[in-house]
């Protein structure tokens, strides 16, 4: 599993995140804040071979608007972690 670097980066706004998967395998993605506190999860579930978009909406869990600042997003998969920086600038 490969996560690709968010795009656009830095975002005012929507971001699109694509997670490469190599071999079917069950995979979660995450966006956390700077202090680790989780903003949003797409479901673990079992992905197919081949590539994988996602946006993150530049919203919290509770649905109100992420403040400018340095995120991380997060793919897990078979005990394998892959992380990269997003800037969002509002």
């Amino acid at each position: 599993m490969r996560l690709a670097l968010p795009w656009p980066n830095p975002s005012a706004g929507a971001t699109k995140l694509r997670l490469v998967v190599r071999r079917d395998a069950p995979v979660q993605l995450s966006v956390y804040d700077a202090g680790g506190r989780l903003l949003r999860t797409w479901a673990a579930e079992t992905l197919a071979t081949g590539d994988h978009d996602y946006e993150w909406d530049a919203c919290g869990l509770d649905g109100r608007p992420a403040p400018s600042g340095l995120y991380l997003v997060q793919a897990r998969s078979e005990g394998r972690t892959s992380t990269r920086a997003l800037v969002l600038t509002r």
